[in-house]
């Protein structure tokens, strides 16, 4: 909530039990009628944010460490897949965190990091020498 001006401005969200944001906007309270008159104005939600219940406001989604070519799944959280294509196009599904990754080269590599909601995703190519 926010008073700009004598007029208070109220965030509102929708979202999934998860805290995926389907939809935000903002009201503006006018203070002066006895019964709160409300002027809602629609948005869109960032993918970048969800809605923190127990801070009950959208904050930003966690994020990783980028992929190296010696990448350590240990920190990354339980049910993060990682898949790993190498130039002849085989697909490599990782889903033990216990280790390293590591990619030899010299290749070029597209690593994939899907880890669960909050979490932002992550899709980069890799150069190994």
């Amino acid at each position: 909530m926010t008073e700009i001006n004598g007029v208070t401005y109220i965030d509102w969200y929708q979202h999934d039990a998860a805290g995926r944001i389907h939809m935000c906007g903002w009201s503006e309270k006018v203070p002066e009628a006895f019964d709160p008159l409300w002027t809602v104005r629609e948005g869109k939600a960032t993918l970048d944010q969800y809605f923190d219940a127990g801070l009950n406001t959208a904050t930003d989604r966690p994020t990783l460490p980028s992929p190296s070519a010696s990448y350590d799944l240990v920190p990354l959280p339980s049910g993060t897949i990682v898949l790993v294509t190498d130039e002849s196009g085989t697909v490599h599904e990782i889903i033990d965190l216990s280790e390293t990754l590591i990619l030899e080269g010299p290749q070029t590599y597209r690593v994939q990091v899907n880890p669960p909601f909050p979490y932002v995703a992550i899709d980069v190519t890799l150069e190994v020498f």
